[in-house]
């Protein structure tokens, strides 16, 4: 008991860490940036060719009006005004939208995670001293753990069905075809999985995207699969529909997981398991 509850107390201390050195700083000067050209390309990251987009900036600084392309995995629109960070120092440029302030959500998360294992430990100890108290414990565990997994499900099911409704309003779909993949390896199952590479075309240039998804399946090594990119006319965000539409159904799996649970607890109540 003593060994969870001091493992909390380390976890609490953690997140309260987090909370207070969590703030971001802004790289350099906030100012407005010209997409001068904007140029399918490809680089190397990490021993694997992935797909990018030379773009080439007109910074307009205090002083002067600086040329600097950079390499972006989302493409821009000629003459398109953005908003970047510029360090002069390090002549680094950081589009604004790669740029988020922390969110408090993540310490928060650990400090209660923190408080659950002091609560469990605790817990633990009472189980050890009183059959009644273990039993009812064996109760709340077995419904909680039913709820949280519904309730996870229900939040994230919800959360990607409106994220994809509003990705969806004021935006474009083009057809688009799987031309390319390339492998990822996890270490942790031994497994390869495969990221789709789609082309389209966005005025009258080919570009290339990476599929939101990977999977050991042969789905996404169909070279020629025709699906439907979606480009967004005000954030000029680029996504494959088909890709979203899969992480909705992978958060759906934990509602109905959740739900199964819930129902195996309500029969184990009534004995008739």
């Amino acid at each position: 008991m003593a060994a969870v509850v001091f493992v909390g107390i380390v976890v609490i201390v953690l997140g309260i860490m987090g909370l207070v050195n969590g703030k971001k700083k802004h790289p350099g000067e906030k100012i407005a940036a010209r997409v001068r050209s904007c140029e399918a390309a490809q680089a190397e990251l990490m021993g694997q060719t992935v797909f990018c987009y030379n773009v080439t900036l007109e910074i307009f600084t205090p002083s002067e009006t600086v040329i600097q392309t950079i390499q972006d995995r989302e493409p821009y629109e000629e003459g398109q005004y953005i908003d970047v960070y510029y360090d002069a120092q390090k002549n680094a440029i950081t589009p604004e939208r790669y740029i988020k302030d922390s969110n408090p959500k993540g310490g928060w998360m650990i400090i209660g995670f923190g408080v659950l294992l002091i609560g469990l430990g605790v817990s633990l100890d009472l189980m050890k001293k009183s059959e009644e108290f273990a039993e009812i414990m064996k109760v709340v565990l077995l419904y909680g753990s039913a709820i949280l997994f519904t309730a996870i499900g229900a939040g994230l099911f919800l959360a990607k069905h409106k994220k994809l409704k509003n990705q969806l309003e004021n935006s474009s779909k083009i057809e688009g075809t799987l031309v390319d993949y390339k492998e990822e390896y996890n270490s942790d199952n031994h497994s390869t999985y495969y990221r789709p590479i789609y082309s389209y075309f966005l005025n009258d240039l080919e570009r290339r995207l990476e599929g939101g998804m990977a999977s050991s399946g042969s789905k996404y090594r169909e070279i020629g699969r025709k699906v439907t990119i979606v480009v967004n006319n005000t954030t000029k965000e680029v996504y494959c529909l088909e890709d979203a539409k899969e992480q909705k159904n992978f958060a759906l799996i934990f509602f109905v997981v959740g739900l199964l649970m819930l129902a195996f607890a309500i029969c184990r109540s009534l004995g008739l398991v």
